[in-house]
Formats: C-alpha cells, sequence, structure tokens
C-alpha cells in the first residue's frame, strides 16, 4: 500500500460519514504509521496490520469529535493509536461484571503465545477451547464486549485479536496478566504445538513427551487445576496429550534407555 492510498484509507470513511479529516489530522496519522511500514513505504506483514489499527483510531477519534472536521486535537484526545487500543481495551473490561472479568482475563491468556525470546503474538483459539470450563453467559459477554469495541474477531469457529498492539499497549494484560504468568504459557505454547501435531498425525506416539518437557506439562496442567481463575484449563487435546505421555513413561521407564539391547528385552524393562 503506497503513502497515497493510505491518506485514501484515512480522509474517506470520514467523508462517508458526512464529515472531513483535516490536513493537520491525515499527516499526524501517516507519520504513526510510517514506522510500521517496509523500505519505500510498501506494506508488508506490519503494513497490513496498519490498517486495523488505523481503523481503531479513526474509529476512536470519531467518537470524540466535536463539529463537522477530524482534528488532530481530536486524535490526540485518544492518547494516540496505542492509547486508543488501550482505553478501549479497559473501557470494554470495566463494563464486564466481575465474573465475566475473570473470564476475559483466561480469554486473553489463551490468545497470547510467549515465545523463548519473550515475545508475545498473537494465537487464534477455538470456540470450543474457550468454552471449556466456562460459563457460556460469561464468555458471551466478554466477546460481545471487545468485538463491539473492535478488540477481538470472532468467526464461525475460532476468534483472535484484531490487533496485537494489545500487548504492548494495555497495562492490564501486558502487567499484570502476560507478566505473571510467562513462564508457564512458555510450556503451554509449545505443549499446543505439540499436541496439535500428535493429533494430527493419529496420536503418534513419536511425539509424546517424556523427562523434563513431561514433568513441566504435568506442572503446568496442575496450574490450570488448582488455580483455574489464574491459569486457561488444558484443552481436551493436550489433557490427551499429557495423560498419554503419563501412561507411556509409566510404561517405558527412563532407565531402560541406557542398558545394553540384550537387557532392554528383559522381562523387567517392559513391566507395566
Amino acid at each position: 500500500m503506497t503513502e497515497a492510498e493510505l491518506r485514501l484509507t484515512i480522509a474517506e470513511p470520514a467523508r462517508r460519514a458526512g464529515a472531513e479529516a483535516d490536513h493537520g489530522l491525515v499527516e499526524h496519522l501517516l507519520d504513526q504509521v510510517r514506522g510500521r511500514h517496509g523500505p519505500g513505504g510498501q506494506a508488508g506483514p506490519a503494513g497490513a496490520a496498519v490498517l486495523p489499527l488505523l481503523s481503531h483510531a479513526l474509529d476512536q477519534t470519531w467518537r470524540t469529535h466535536t463539529g463537522d472536521t477530524l482534528t488532530s486535537a481530536d486524535y490526540r484526545a485518544t492518547g494516540g493509536i496505542e492509547a486508543a487500543v488501550a482505553t478501549s481495551a479497559q473501557r470494554a473490561y470495566d463494563a464486564l461484571p466481575s465474573a465475566a472479568q475473570d473470564t476475559a482475563r483466561l480469554v486473553f491468556l489463551q490468545l497470547a503465545a510467549a515465545t523463548s525470546d519473550g515475545t508475545e503474538t498473537a494465537a487464534p483459539a477455538t470456540r470450543r477451547d474457550l468454552e471449556e470450563g466456562e460459563d457460556p453467559a460469561n464468555l458471551q459477554a466478554v466477546l460481545d464486549a471487545f468485538v463491539a469495541e473492535r478488540l477481538l474477531t470472532v468467526g464461525p469457529k475460532t476468534v483472535e485479536l484484531s490487533h496485537e498492539v494489545l500487548f504492548s499497549a494495555w497495562p492490564l494484560l501486558r502487567d499484570s496478566w502476560l507478566a505473571q504468568t510467562q513462564a508457564d504459557r512458555l510450556v503451554r505454547t509449545r505443549l499446543r504445538e505439540i499436541a496439535g501435531e500428535w493429533t494430527a498425525h493419529d496420536r503418534n506416539p513419536s511425539y509424546l513427551y517424556r523427562g523434563v518437557l513431561l514433568a513441566s506439562a504435568q506442572s503446568a496442567a496442575a496450574n490450570a487445576r488448582e488455580a483455574p481463575r489464574r491459569y486457561p484449563p488444558l484443552s481436551p487435546d493436550e489433557t490427551a496429550f499429557v495423560q498419554t505421555s503419563v501412561r507411556a513413561s509409566r510404561r517405558t521407564p527412563a532407565s531402560c534407555g541406557a542398558l545394553p539391547p540384550c537387557w532392554r528385552r528383559s522381562w523387567w524393562c517392559w513391566r507395566g
């Protein structure tokens, strides 16, 4: 997307709504998004992510504007793109009843994947996984509230974040929910991936965990059982994967792997 196309993206929605975006606002928004584009102003993967952010910023500016023209002052009143996203998220959260706020925490934790370098990335979740152990009314209230603020996108079977900038912009999510569960989510992110591969490959036993990996997965499962308002439950596939890994590890003690082949064939190596 060229700069000219971005200008049109900013100005045209306002015009269709019967208002105008003044020159200062257009230039200010372009300054905000230029750093998110690749060389030459062309939109690569990061550039594509600019469009929903622009849409959100303009929506928030529209809510606060006075008169027939959207101005830089109207935009500054929202606090900028990231502040507009954070304000919208906190507004949606604060409007929820306390039980639904607990559900919101679990929903957003399931929509985030933690990488080994500490980066947070968006991870779409299925409705089935989000519904696990949750009151349907509370879950629907969360989805409705954050969809209304254009922060979640709900499809026929999946739910995903509309803006990854939420990970850095929304203090409650960044400093509390994500920061306090990072170690657990590192384990859970890998568990989600490997359990999915295991399921996709007809539960091939070569995917099963043993040793330290299995112990970490069991610890994550225990966290979910013992503190269900702090840690999301394991999905059915993840639960089945951990349980199957435990059974397999009991059938094949780790010590047998270090024995000579003739000893490994002894009856006590295969005891269950």
